[in-house]
């Protein structure tokens, strides 16, 4: 179609597209428009044009299925890297989970199979030529910015702990203690970091049962409410949290207040876009990093062992909502 210059079949091209008929590995739709409409895609600087504006946009990787090993490509957002896993298989031991953490369900569209997959081979070299390029760069391994994040994962006692394994230490702790708030809350925590959200809420029903005030499970609630476009549900479980954020003992007056216009701030986002970015989900530094490590037992919230939140946050410090980006230019604005 696009040697004949077929424009007229460009309107199921792009349904096909959108439907994921066609391998992206091999075209894109950006590149067969270009061509319907005779130009060339490689020409002058399209290349590089193409390239920067893929690095603004969330990250896509070509997944293999293990079960049936159909090869395509997937909107990922972000992809962990467990420096923890790595250095166990670095040793020779054997591990029980990749060190690949893709936050949200992959579902592989040929056989339906949930979260069985690897990296394909042009995803291979994506990782490879990241990592080359922090080395050149002289920029640390250990970073939670970018689409691409390497990080040891850990309970809030130390222990290194893949976020999978976390979730087994988790639910058998949460059998045995079926009525403890807080263990409910930390298990919904790391579900909705996983990117398994109905388990997180499941979790969180479960927690305001026993609790109908606790601070985290309403603001982590709300969060998923406003992914799913859900913003009135969503608006109503943010001013609870705030509300409950008052009798909130783990924080300081000083965090209180801070904590709060963070989160009117995420209302008013929601009430100007209808929803919430995905990427909310996922922060690995959300409001619940600023409580301290529990005394009876370890939260298994993933938390990279190398950041704290400080009490008082300067301009210049890395924002506590986990974005990447400087106060000043996040939740200080």
């Amino acid at each position: 179609m696009c040697d004949l210059r077929a424009t007229e079949a460009l309107p199921a091209i792009r349904r096909a597209f959108a439907e994921d008929r066609i391998d992206t590995q091999v075209t894109d739709i950006e590149y067969t428009e270009l061509e319907m409409q005779g130009r060339d895609p490689l020409a002058g600087n399209a290349i590089e044009q193409r390239a920067k504006r893929r690095e603004q946009e969330p990250l896509e990787l070509a997944l293999k299925c293990t079960k049936c090993s159909r090869e395509r490509r997937h909107k990922i957002g972000v992809l962990y890297i467990d420096l923890g896993t790595v250095d166990r298989q670095a040793r020779g031991e054997k591990t029980k989970y990749s060190e690949l953490i893709i936050p949200k369900r992959i579902v592989c569209p040929k056989c339906g199979a949930v979260d069985q997959y690897e990296l394909g081979l042009f995803a291979n070299f994506t990782v490879t030529g990241d990592l080359v390029r922090r080395q050149m760069r002289n920029q640390p391994i250990n970073t939670n910015e970018g689409n691409i994040r390497y990080l040891r994962f850990a309970l809030r006692d130390g222990r290194q702990m893949h976020p999978r394994e976390a979730i087994e230490v988790m639910q058998k702790e949460v059998a045995a203690n079926p009525r403890d708030a807080d263990l409910r809350v930390r298990l919904g925590n790391i579900y909705r970091f996983l990117g398994y959200l109905e388990e997180a809420i499941v979790e969180y029903q479960a927690m305001l049962a026993i609790d109908p005030n606790h601070f985290e499970a309403l603001l982590n609630w709300g969060r998923i409410l406003g992914v799913q476009e859900k913003p009135a549900a969503a608006r109503q479980k943010l001013n609870s949290a705030i509300h409950a954020l008052e009798n909130a003992a783990h924080y300081s007056a000083l965090e209180k207040l801070g904590i709060a216009d963070a989160v009117k701030m995420e209302i008013a986002e929601l009430e100007r876009d209808g929803k919430f970015d995905p990427s909310i989900l996922t922060d690995l530094a959300p409001f619940t990093q600023t409580l301290p490590a529990p005394t009876r037992r370890s939260s298994a919230t993933p938390a990279p062992t190398a950041h704290a939140t400080p009490q008082k946050i300067g301009r210049n410090d890395p924002c506590f909502c986990g974005s990447g980006k400087r106060y000043k230019h996040c939740h200080g604005q």
